[in-house]
């Protein structure tokens, strides 16, 4: 699980947070760690 979302919502987000295994603030955060994760 990846989840992004803006930094206001770390608070109510902090359990999603906490199960997931990376968490980014942009669309472009996400495609990186898409990209370490497959070619890593």
């Amino acid at each position: 699980v990846i989840t992004q979302h803006d930094e206001e919502l770390d608070h109510a987000l902090k359990e999603v947070d906490a199960a997931a295994r990376a968490t980014a603030r942009t669309p472009e955060q996400v495609a990186a760690v898409l990209r370490y994760v497959i070619t890593a």
